[in-house]
């Protein structure tokens, strides 16, 4: 798993809002950075958030916001 640089957990809760843990395994990505855009927060490695769901879309936006972020940072 060398070149995994972060890595995401969405679990959808029972009222629907899907919960986010993020973990990122170097500097180069502020996983703190992603969650507090989404209202969550942490550290530069490890951060959660809660969205609205489905976690479908949840996913899809949260992963956008991290894959920006890997290129911003590249």
């Amino acid at each position: 798993i060398d070149p995994v640089i972060a890595a995401v957990i969405f679990e959808e809760k029972k009222n629907g809002l899907i919960r986010v843990s993020a973990r990122s395994k170097s500097n180069a990505v502020n996983v703190a950075n992603i969650c507090g855009f989404f209202g969550g927060g942490g550290h530069r490695l490890a951060a959660g958030a809660t969205m609205e769901g489905p976690i479908t879309s949840a996913a899809k936006t949260y992963l956008t916001a991290l894959q920006n972020e890997v290129q911003r940072t590249a």
